[in-house]
């Protein structure tokens, strides 16, 4: 499937379209939610890339994850070069 989250799984969901001024059962059509997909690619522990497609509850995750990294290295090496002198 095209639709589909590569990290989580969200897919498309089917609901009904209702009416607000005529909310009987002969006004419902049916409704289709797709997820908020986007592609991104994500760096892998080995060093290559690989292209994803992740909805947007996924890709924040990855940056959060990225960006706790690069500060874990950043501050090491700060640490070190304070040590160094």
């Amino acid at each position: 499937m095209i639709n589909v989250c590569q990290n989580c799984g969200k897919g498309i969901m089917r609901g009904n379209k209702v009416a607000r001024a005529r909310q009987e059962l002969l006004y419902r059509a049916p409704k289709v939610y797709k997820p908020n997909l986007h592609t991104a690619r994500i760096m892998q522990p080995d060093g290559t890339r690989v292209r994803m497609l992740l909805c947007t509850k996924c890709l924040r995750m990855v940056k959060q994850v990225m960006a706790v990294q690069t500060t874990k290295t950043t501050g090491t090496q700060k640490e070190e070069a304070k040590a160094e002198k």
